[in-house]
Parts: structure tokens; sequence; C-alpha cells
């Protein structure tokens, strides 16, 4: 069964916010910047440095969050969006179709350099979602 959890978008300052968080509550905190991912030398210089992915993981809960990578504003409110982390592709490409309905695709599901099957959409309701599946290696 999918798990949805909280994913967090910050104007380059997510790496301090996660530390924050990590430091008043606990757990284990894992971050890639920019300079750190498979696609680095792809990357624009002032991209390097900013957080592209990051996870807090306290128990079963899980906080994501991530700079604003593509150049969207960040607006407190709207900055927070819902993952569905997906057990399998099936899952993903079933709920991602329905969910699809009224929507806004962002990102029709893909596999990703990350090496997981990724699709993004605003809901007919104004919600963005993320779709996500990482298959075992």
């Amino acid at each position: 069964m999918a798990l949805i959890q909280a994913y967090l978008t910050f104007a380059g300052n997510c790496a301090e916010a996660m530390t924050f968080y990590k430091n008043s509550l606990g757990g284990e905190l894992t971050i890639m910047k920019g300079e750190q991912s498979p696609v680095a030398a792809q990357l624009p210089p002032e991209l390097r440095g900013q957080v592209m992915h990051s996870s807090l993981a306290l128990g079963d809960l899980v906080l994501l969050a991530s700079d604003s990578l593509d150049g969207t504003p960040v607006t407190l409110g709207s900055n927070i969006s819902l993952m569905l982390a997906c057990t399998g592709e099936k899952e993903l490409r079933d709920a991602f179709a329905k969910m699809a309905v009224g929507a806004n695709v962002e990102t029709e599901p893909k596999f990703e350099f990350w090496g997981a099957l990724y699709g993004s959409l605003i809901d007919k309701y104004g919600i963005r979602w993320m779709f996500n599946w990482e298959p075992k290696k």
C-alpha cells in the first residue's frame, strides 16, 4: 500500500530548515545538494549548492524537502506538496491516471536519474501531488 508523505519546498534555505527540524525533533537526516547529484555537471553553477532532495526519518514518519530548483517562487502556504510513495509501478500508474482527471499534469510518470518512476500534477482542487516508486536494487 502506498504511503503519503509531506514534501516541503524552500527558497534556498532547505538545509538550514531541515537541520533545525532534526535538532528539534531528532531522527536521521540526509541531504543531497546539486553538487552531489549524478547530474551535477549539467546543473547551472547557482543550483549546485542548492538542496535537490532531503529526508528526515523519524520512525515511520518521513519529512521530505528540497529547494525550489526550477525558478518557481516559493509562497508560504503553497510550498507544501503531498508525495505518494508507491509500492509498485502499477500502483503508481493507476493512481496517477485517476488523479490526472481534471488536473494540471506537470510531469508524466517517467523513470528519472535517481532511479525512480516519478510524476507530478496539481489536482482539480489545487493540491500538488508527487508520485514516486523506487524499484528494489
